[in-house]
């Protein structure tokens, strides 16, 4: 096409100048054609050729061909799209709810009552016949969990639970351990003993239930919450590493993993006293399902009172501790009825059924902080 135009054009030339010689620039020589493509075109033709006086274009008969790859001197490239925004979500729609907003559900793990006298002691699952933890890296963002509400000058209702760091704010519990409106929800991080000069106390800003929680009348299902500490705070948490989520290797099976850990700093016995120093005890496991993990006692030793939302480790070939569960309840013994006694067993809320939600509460929280903000 390029070479029909140029020939038609050759010979139109020749018709309008009668005899005369046209040169065109960069033809004239077979040596130059050999040289590859001709250069761009001059700002002005060099030797025009006119017609009547005008300038004859031979960038519009095909002689010259601009090309359609080179940019535009001065203009910038256009901006990238912007992402799709997320659609406006209620907590309702990722299934999820503000713990304060649980409702009036019966509960029975509500909490240990410290300097108060006109409650009954009402508390939640220090590990029985345990061990006392030398290093904190053995549990990996493990924090105590203290819920507290102000009854009067000088009486406060505090309740003792775990918590486990997961992300670089967020913390995981059982949702019996914040399902009432208390006035603030404290974090004590970054030692093993809670009484040493060096304890943090964190104060969370959003605590966040899953919307399946129904306490005591659904059986303590969906026993899972999440709890957030202000952005400042995180400098405090050196210490405190975020625990290990990821799947396990290998299916959760007694016969691949046959003892689990679990620590806290709960009561030593049903009728002790709570540890001021992080204990810990092997479990062995029984068996797992979507939701839940059930243990039991190993030695007479296992968790009791005050251990509860406190995390399940199993261990890996490699070494690697990694987070499986969030203590939910501790069962009695069917022979006695008693509880922390004896071989016994508990039940720990499955982190493999809720890493999904986790991520979608986490995600629109950071979003939207006010959606999840403390009232």
């Amino acid at each position: 096409m390029r070479n029909a135009s140029l020939a038609g054009l050759m010979s139109a030339l020749f018709l309008v100048t009668g005899c005369g010689v046209v040169q065109l620039p960069g033809l004239d020589k077979k040596s130059e054609a050999r040289k590859g493509p001709p250069p761009p075109p001059p700002t002005e033709p060099v030797n025009p050729i006119t017609i009547d006086g005008e300038i004859l274009d031979l960038s519009t008969a095909g002689i010259v061909e601009a090309s359609s790859s080179a940019p535009f001197e001065g203009r910038p490239p256009p901006p990238p799209p912007p992402p799709p925004a997320l659609p406006s979500v209620s907590l309702a729609n990722i299934n999820a709810m503000k713990c304060s907003q649980v409702g009036d559900i019966e509960t029975n793990s509500l909490a240990e009552i410290m300097n108060a006298t006109a409650a009954e002691p009402n508390v939640q699952p220090q590990a029985v016949n345990a061990q006392t933890v030398s290093m904190l890296d053995d549990f990996p963002g493990i924090v105590k969990l203290e819920p507290k509400r102000d009854e009067a000058p000088g009486v406060v209702t505090s309740g003792h639970c775990g918590a486990t760091r997961i992300a670089e704010s967020w913390f995981v519990t059982a949702a019996h351990c914040v399902d009432q409106a208390y006035d603030r929800i404290e974090l004590i991080a970054g030692t093993t003993d809670i009484s040493s000069p060096f304890a943090r106390r964190i104060e969370a800003d959003a605590v966040i239930c899953h919307g399946g929680y129904a306490g005591e009348t659904g059986r303590y299902a969906n026993d899972i919450a999440l709890l957030h500490i202000p952005e400042e705070a995180v400098v405090s948490l050196s210490e405190t590493p975020i625990s290990d989520l990821e799947p396990t290797n290998f299916p959760l099976t007694s016969s691949r993993y046959p003892v689990a850990h679990m620590a806290g700093w709960g009561l030593t016995g049903f009728e002790q006293e709570l540890s001021n120093t992080l204990q810990t005890a092997d479990l062995s496991l029984v068996g797992s399902g979507p939701a839940t993990i059930i243990v039991s006692s190993k030695t007479e030793a296992g968790p009791c009172i005050g251990d509860s939302g406190g995390p399940l480790f199993i261990t890996e070939d490699s070494g690697i501790r990694t987070l499986v569960g969030v203590l939910s309840v501790i069962e009695a013994r069917a022979e006695t009825g008693q509880f922390c006694e004896g071989d016994y067993q508990a039940r720990y809320t499955n982190m493999a059924g809720f890493i999904d939600w986790i991520d979608e509460v986490m995600l629109y929280c950071s979003l939207d902080p006010d959606l999840c903000a403390r009232n």
